[in-house]
Parts: structure tokens; C-alpha cells; sequence
């Protein structure tokens, strides 16, 4: 079991059986919870998930819980995992990752999802993104069904913010999980779109404080070498 403990303004994630290491300085915090994943908004404030298991007839399931830790050390709930569906199959996740928007008004929030068809007794694995502000209301990406009550985004996955607080560049598979394609989403306007269309890349990761990431390049023929690229998520420009 693991837990956060906030110590003099920093954040350590480990064992809880260490807690009583008299060389740790006292949390300020102590959350004693199975913690799956965490991450700082701009403000100081924590965002982090909580492993849930529950059974049905059938199978063993897992959907987190997520939380808000408040700077003032109140806690509050934003996602019930239990009450949280995709579907009509049986369905299970675990939070990976948090992104937050550079305003601190949104989290991308990364799942490693399971989905079962119980007549095939088949069972189907993908990344996926979800949406929620800052008070816990689900956001579907515009271009979305808006009957469509599944707020996930399938099959997306390293989210990266755009400063205009309302476009986010995620991953793509697109060869096995070996390398992937980019396409812009939208919180309030216009369907997704591809970034960089033709191109693959084997990973990016967002310069902070920017529109811009450092990626590696690599053609879906696996032809020559790896390119390392300097990309302006804005423009669509490459270095």
C-alpha cells in the first residue's frame, strides 16, 4: 500500500509501512490511501487516484477514485469509480497520469482500460483520456455525439496542453504501439483534427510553459535512423 505524505511543501510517495521513519521529517498531510497516481495543479494544490476494487458475478474489477487534496489539506472527491460506466460490457481501469491545463482548471486524466465482451469471453485493452474541471464535472470534447454520454476518448494518450487552455495534442497508435500519429482536440469547438497528418513519432514530451515539444521522429517503414524534433503544436512548424 502506498500513500502520500506532503512534507514541508514537497511531495513523497512512499511506502506506508515507512511512515514511522523517524529520518522523515512530520506531514504536513498524511492521505492514507492506496495512491495509483498524483499530480501538482499550478496553485499547490493535489490531485491523485485511489485504487478500487469491487466484484460482480463474473469478474473482479477495478476503477479508481479520484480526489482533490486542497491547500488547506480538505479533501474532496471528484470521480466515484463505482458509479463511473463506459458502455454496457463489463469495464475496468487504473489512473496512470495526470496533465493539468496551465490554468489549473482542467485535468487530462490518462486510464489503462479493460474492456470484456462476455459472449466472446474476449477482453479488450486501450489507453484512453479523460476530461474533468476542477469541481469534478466531465467534459466531452467537442465533435463528440453530444448524445453520447461516454465522456472517455479512446485510444489517446499523452495528453499535452496547448496554452490557450482548450487544446490538448495526444498520441495516437498507429503501428503497434511503436509509433504513433498526433491529433489536436478541442474542449469547446470543432472536431479533432490531425497535427503533423503523415508523420509518426515514437514519443513527445511538451516543453513547459510552451506550445512547443520535443519529439522522435520515425517513418512507419522503420526506414534510417530516429530524428529528434523540436515541433510547435501551434503552428505545425518542426526544427
Amino acid at each position: 500500500m502506498f500513500g502520500l505524505f506532503v512534507v514541508l511543501g514537497s511531495l513523497l510517495c512512499v511506502p506506508a509501512a515507512r511512515a514511522q521513519d523517524p529520518n522523515l521529517n512530520k506531514p504536513v498531510v498524511n492521505v492514507d490511501e492506496e495512491v495509483t497516481a498524483f499530480a501538482y495543479a499550478p496553485d499547490g494544490r493535489i490531485i491523485f487516484s485511489v485504487r478500487r476494487m469491487f466484484k460482480t458475478k463474473k469478474y473482479d474489477l477495478q476503477r479508481d477514485d479520484i480526489w482533490m487534496l486542497e491547500t488547506n489539506g480538505k479533501r474532496k472527491r471528484l470521480l466515484e469509480g463505482l458509479k463511473f460506466t463506459h458502455g454496457d460490457k463489463p469495464f475496468t481501469y487504473q489512473v496512470e497520469s495526470f496533465t493539468w491545463s496551465p490554468n489549473g482548471h482542467i485535468v487530462a486524466i490518462q486510464l489503462f482500460t479493460t474492456t470484456v465482451d462476455p459472449e466472446e469471453d474476449q477482453r479488450q485493452d486501450a489507453k484512453a483520456l479523460l476530461f474533468l474541471d476542477d469541481n469534478g464535472h466531465e467534459l466531452h470534447p467537442a465533435g463528440k455525439d453530444a448524445l453520447n454520454k461516454d465522456a472517455l476518448v479512446m485510444d489517446a494518450e499523452n495528453p499535452m496542453w496547448l496554452r490557450d487552455n482548450n487544446t490538448v495534442v495526444y498520441l495516437k497508435s498507429e503501428v503497434e504501439r511503436e509509433l504513433f500519429s498526433m491529433e489536436y482536440l478541442y474542449m469547446s469547438s470543432g472536431p479533432p483534427t490531425k497535427v503533423f497528418e503523415g508523420r509518426t513519432f515514437m514519443e513527445a514530451v511538451r516543453i513547459p510553459g510552451s506550445n512547443s515539444a520535443i519529439a522522435v521522429e520515425r517513418d512507419t517503414h522503420m526506414d534510417g535512423p530516429p530524428r529528434l524534433q523540436r515541433l510547435d503544436l501551434r503552428t505545425q512548424d518542426d526544427k
